[in-house]
């Protein structure tokens, strides 16, 4: 498939799974693991 419509998803999803995660949380960021994983895909890109 084509890598950048690949990272379009991605970052949609991703999106979606922070904002999810968020409001899950009233806001604020608990799991250190999520962050780990959103702040490897950030820096790839």
């Amino acid at each position: 498939p084509d890598s950048t419509y690949l990272h379009a998803e991605m970052k949609e999803w991703l999106k979606k799974e922070v904002e999810n995660e968020l409001s899950l949380h009233n806001g604020i960021w608990r799991d250190p693991k999520t962050l780990a994983i959103y702040r490897c895909q950030k820096e790839k890109s």
